[in-house]
């Protein structure tokens, strides 16, 4: 993993990206429909606790002073706010927020969608990310905050 990685689209935009998806998955490929009419209206809880989630991730880094986007120089390695809990609370935000989503269209087929998005970020930003913490904070620290803070929950 090089200094210089610098990724082209930042994670809002596979959001972007994952949400156009679960509409075409819906309307051309719906498979099977799992919720109907107002069933699919539980949807609504995982997007609000998603973004919330992912909205505390971000009030962290500002009160640390440290920047959001990914590729750019690490100035804090957060560990307060929702960062005790889960080391990507932005990205399990994003995530449970898209799960929503897929609920809110109901179709079996969306489902697949939040989980690619999840190797999507896996793979490329989170491993990057971790590499530059380690890099930037020693393996000693990385080590010990990786064993006592999971990825994701």
């Amino acid at each position: 993993m090089s200094d210089a990685w610098k990724p082209k689209m930042l994670p809002p935009m596979w959001v972007g990206v994952a949400v156009a998806a679960l509409w075409a998955l819906h309307r051309w490929a719906p498979i099977v429909q799992l919720l109907d009419g107002r069933w699919r209206l539980v949807g609504i809880a995982p997007i609000v606790v998603g973004t919330a989630l992912a909205l505390w991730g971000e009030r962290e880094f500002a009160r640390v002073k440290t920047g959001i986007i990914p590729g750019r120089a690490i100035t804090t390695f957060v560990r307060s706010g929702p960062f005790r809990f889960t080391r990507n609370p932005m990205y399990l935000g994003m995530t449970t927020a898209l799960t929503g989503v897929a609920m809110l269209f109901g179709s079996l087929s969306g489902l697949i969608v939040p989980l690619l998005f999840v190797g999507v970020i896996r793979w490329r930003f989170i491993r990057h990310e971790e590499a530059m913490l380690r890099a930037a904070y020693g393996d000693d620290a990385w080590r010990e905050y990786a064993s006592s803070t999971r990825r994701w929950l």
